[in-house]
């Protein structure tokens, strides 16, 4: 039995027990921990998470799951705050303290088990001084710091059918091709690593509408929920005779066939061939805001005026709403006319950067 005053020579019997277990109490534990600062970060939807991971000599140890709140305080995947965003590093961890040389932040998808990171690498960065700077740029994590990004677009809808009512309802990025400027690509975007896709987006009425994502910017995107078809009806045929953008499908002894362009227009002319004929975009990332509004929202749709944006989005991907890395960044004019090529600007200055403490 341990004695301890507890005031002017006034003694109470303690046990070595009960002191024990109030001065661990009163110390709020002194194991080592790693403190993540992430301001900004968004919350991720439907069971998809974070997770932070110390790193050393390629060897990756969980330093546990994490969400955010609504305001960007750091959550467990229960909802619970996680105090001064400290991780502790368990006793018998594969890497102590002393051993950890780099910090990285995944995404996870919903069930995730395995013990490893995902391909989804968001932040990383070494540490140097017992701290990392968090950032998408270091090699453990996206690997590019997307300054050099540029990109270009114009306003068109090459899915209507030749209908000039519309044109400013579509957005591809891509360049106006003449004599001058031969080169139609629209995107300099560097090549993502697997976990990651490009998308883009423009703002109508408050709501960020996709134009689809894509993985070659110097290629069609995945998707087309909004584009033509064109109503034939309407259609000048004099102009489809010539249009790079009209194509039939066959199916042919070999499977189905895709001719384009001219070839396309010949193949519609064939006798005793039932097809159909069709409008598609270039061959590059784009969008025609024609059919299938979404909710709360009409189409055709006039873009001038209008925040046009490229995400980088985490593949799979928790949302369809946009994840916060804007590569590429605009504002279609107000005054905007069709087939004019106009300029994004890189949008790198506003990506999430953190730090990881060692404690």
């Amino acid at each position: 039995m341990l004695h301890v005053t507890t005031g002017h020579k006034n003694f109470l019997p303690i046990s070595l027990a009960l002191l024990a277990s109030i001065l661990v109490a009163c110390s709020g534990g002194d194991g080592d921990s790693i403190v993540l600062d992430l301001p900004g970060i968004q919350p991720l939807s439907n069971g998809f998470h974070y997770e932070g991971w110390m790193a050393a000599d390629g060897e990756y140890v969980s330093l546990d799951k994490f969400n955010a709140s609504a305001d960007g305080t750091l959550v467990t995947t229960e909802g619970e705050m996680i105090k001064a965003g400290a991780f502790e590093i368990a006793s018998g961890d594969a890497l102590g303290i002393d051993d950890i040389t780099s910090v990285m932040v995944s995404i996870e998808p919903a069930g995730d088990s395995d013990g490893v990171p995902s391909d989804t690498r968001f932040l990383a960065g070494d540490i140097v001084d017992g701290v990392a700077s968090l950032v998408v740029g270091h090699p453990g994590a996206i690997g590019d710091t997307f300054e050099s990004a540029n990109g270009f677009y114009i306003l068109a809808t090459p899915t209507d059918g030749h209908l000039r009512t519309n044109e400013n309802a579509g957005i591809w990025f891509r360049r106006a091709v003449d004599q001058l400027e031969p080169d139609p690509r629209g995107l300099y975007l560097p090549e993502l690593p697997d976990g990651w896709l490009y998308e883009g987006y423009v703002d109508i009425e408050g709501m960020p509408v996709t134009s689809g994502k894509f993985w070659d910017p110097w290629d069609i995107d995945f998707a087309a929920p909004y584009s033509g078809p064109a109503d034939m009806n309407t259609t000048d045929i004099f102009d489809v005779m010539l249009d790079e953008y009209v194509s039939v499908v066959v199916q042919g002894d070999d499977g189905i066939e895709l001719f384009t362009g001219p070839e396309g227009w010949k193949m519609f002319q064939k006798d005793g061939l039932d097809l159909d004929l069709f409008f598609h975009g270039p061959p590059e990332p784009g969008e025609d805001y024609l059919l299938n509004a979404p909710p709360g929202l009409t189409f055709p749709v006039d873009l001038n005026g209008l925040p046009i944006y490229v995400t980088i989005e985490p593949d799979p991907d928790d949302s369809p709403a946009p994840f916060g890395l804007k590569t590429l960044v605009g504002t279609v004019p107000d005054n905007a006319v069709s087939h004019h090529t106009y300029i994004l600007d890189p949008g790198f200055k506003t990506f999430l950067t953190g730090t990881a403490t060692l404690n």
